[in-house]
């Protein structure tokens, strides 16, 4: 029986399920699609554009609309800055925007063909590994290292037509140098591609993944002997917050007499007590949740580990901590309640209040970041971290490190995965599961 708005009647449904097109491009997850492997497509076509010798890549049915708008692109931005300078502002970076909007509609929106890739990847004239490998050789980033590191290196790795003069040391002995981009930059890129050949529904050449492999196992193992030759920071991506870090943030938040921390103490706290991920936590509905005797319990329709959902996910279990209330997710959730009354209506109304997701992991970051880069810069240099060392996904990896090496007797290490949505491999995740 279908349930209207008082007054109005019986009102009809609507329909949202996606349609058989777009399941067919659901192979991966949106989010990853829209926010990984489609910019770095978009990016590989800028470098042809911006390369005549590799304009041949791009898919000539579109080509000359592209020249079109990337010329229309440059004069808007042209006037753009003019306008700025006679305010004396500051000049904008170059973004394409019309030509990225373009690129990314076509690829998003391309059907199971590669007659519909911006980029050419099947027949004559098809991208190739050659072309691939000088895509990742463009990106570099730029590092100072100490002179002796840097001339060490030069003598192991027998660059020849480098060298070191002293005008190009600066007054602390440090050398300017361009260095690969990280392994994981390289490999992204590699993914990115293989998620076109699947969506134009066609194999990538033989010869392109034999090729591509070595390349990648080569460039593994430089990345490896540039950090130690030169003295870089060993380890990729954003470090893990300790649980002194942590604490230390939710006591500034729960200190904080603005609307705002309430909500953002409470998403921390529920990264780090669910040891979730930030896209499980934006998702969150308040049908997931529930009070079961005294505890809350947490339910996830689905996790990077389990894209299908078809096994149960959960529970997850949360307890209070009157001990410490600035860490306490059962007080949190309590204000926040109070302060969002609407998500106690039921139904699967969202736990957080966005347009979507982006909006409101864009929102946590920005306080986050706001938070750990420059209202707590000197309490965290204390303990270790320097303003960008620390991000939402710093809150997953500090919990994990804790629970598992924060005191002599940890939980088994099964127990942890499980809680953390890890998965186990192979028969283990088909016969070890909670209890309880």
């Amino acid at each position: 029986r279908g349930h209207g708005v008082r007054g109005r009647g019986v009102t009809p449904p609507i329909d949202l399920r996606k349609s058989q097109t777009q399941v067919g491009r659901s192979f991966v997850d949106d989010s990853s699609a829209n926010k990984t492997y489609i910019p770095k497509l978009v990016n590989i076509v800028f470098f042809c554009l911006d390369n005549p010798d590799k304009q041949e890549f791009i898919n000539p049915t579109m080509l000359e609309e592209i020249k079109t708008m990337d010329e229309q692109d440059k004069v808007d931005h042209e006037r753009i800055n003019d306008e700025r300078r006679l305010r004396r502002k500051a000049p904008l970076q170059f973004k394409r925007s019309k030509v990225r909007e373009y690129l990314r509609t076509r690829f998003t929106e391309m059907e199971e063909t590669p007659a519909d890739s911006p980029l050419v990847i099947d027949g004559e004239g098809a991208i190739t590994s050659a072309f691939i490998k000088d895509f990742m050789d463009s990106h570099k980033r730029v590092v100072k290292v100490a002179r002796e590191n840097a001339e060490s290196y030069l003598s192991e790795t027998n660059l020849h037509g480098v060298t070191i003069t002293d005008d190009l040391v600066d007054e602390e002995g440090f050398v300017t140098a361009y260095v690969n981009q990280s392994y994981s930059q390289f490999n992204s890129t590699r993914s990115c591609l293989s998620y076109l050949y699947k969506r134009a529904g066609i194999d990538r050449p033989p010869e392109m993944i034999r090729s591509m492999e070595k390349f990648m196992a080569g460039m593994e193992r430089t990345t490896r002997n540039e950090k130690r030759g030169l003295g870089l920071k060993i380890s990729e991506g954003k470090k893990h917050m300790t649980f002194q870090a942590y604490e230390c943030i939710a006591m500034h938040l729960y200190r904080s007499a603005a609307s705002e921390d309430i909500e953002t103490r409470f998403m921390l706290l529920l990264e780090w007590n669910l040891m979730k991920r930030a896209e499980n936590v934006v998702h969150a509905k308040i049908s997931e949740v529930e009070w079961r005797c005294d505890c809350l319990v947490f339910h996830f329709a689905k996790s990077k580990s389990n894209q299908r959902g078809e096994e149960h996910l959960g529970p997850w279990h949360v307890y209070s901590n009157p001990e410490n209330p600035h860490m306490c997710l059962l007080l949190a959730f309590g204000q926040y309640a109070f302060c969002n009354p609407h998500i106690l209506k039921g139904g699967g109304v969202p736990l957080f209040q966005g347009t979507n997701s982006k909006t409101v992991y864009a929102r946590y970051m920005a306080r986050f970041n706001n938070v750990v880069n420059k209202e707590l810069v000197h309490e965290l240099r204390a303990l270790g971290y320097e303003p960008g060392d620390l991000a939402s996904h710093s809150t997953r990896k500090g919990v994990g490190t804790w629970v598992c090496s924060g005191c002599t007797v940890s939980p088994p290490i099964v127990a942890v995965c499980l809680r953390a949505g890890w998965t186990l491999g192979g028969v283990k995740d088909r016969y070890l599961f909670r209890e309880g």
